[in-house]
């Protein structure tokens, strides 16, 4: 999991710039790719710390989503079922609702495919949709099913996590929940 350049302007120019609020929550304790944390050094003024472990190819020590995003001044949360890097431990797969109405933004670079089983993708998306606060929003940088990331974005999606989500997916997401 991690987020990427293309992702962070997908987040910034879609979810931070249209909201006012500033509790977000992120799904899955995220490292910063390391190309985007040299630019995210450079945009925030100060060197993030590099504090979780080393990337598979380079080995370059990784930042963390949660540090970059409390710097741009957000009140950030992540949920890991790993619990590390300050993320408290969620089992996405269940029904919280001590965290109903807590959030404005919603960041998910790469998490919700992970969860398996029907059952659990309709928890963790109810889980989202009772966590954000009215008004809030939701992002989802997630592998798209069959051809269809192609299609978006030129680029072939290796075979990753459980779940492939579809363009009608997330269309009768956003019609079934009212958004």
């Amino acid at each position: 999991m991690g987020i990427c350049l293309n992702q962070r302007d997908f987040v910034r120019d879609n979810l931070l710039s249209n909201n006012q609020g500033t509790r977000m929550l992120e799904l899955g304790n995220q490292v910063l790719n390391p190309k985007f944390a040299v630019i995210a050094d450079r945009e925030l003024g100060i060197t993030l710390p590099r504090t979780m472990g080393t990337d598979r190819y380079d080995q370059i020590p990784l930042a963390i989503g949660k540090d970059y995003y409390t710097n741009l001044g957000y009140t950030h949360t992540s949920f890991d079922l790993n619990g590390a890097d300050g993320a408290i431990a969620v089992d996405l797969s269940k029904r919280y609702n001590t965290y109903d109405d807590k959030f404005d933004i919603v960041t998910d670079h790469g998490t919700v495919e992970h969860v398996r089983g029907v059952e659990a993708q309709y928890e963790v998306f109810k889980n989202i949709f009772f966590w954000m606060s009215i008004g809030g929003v939701a992002g989802h940088c997630v592998p798209m099913k069959n051809q269809e990331h192609r299609t978006i974005i030129n680029k072939d999606w290796p075979p990753h996590g459980h779940f492939g989500y579809s363009s009608d997916f997330w269309n009768n997401l956003i019609d079934s929940c009212g958004y």
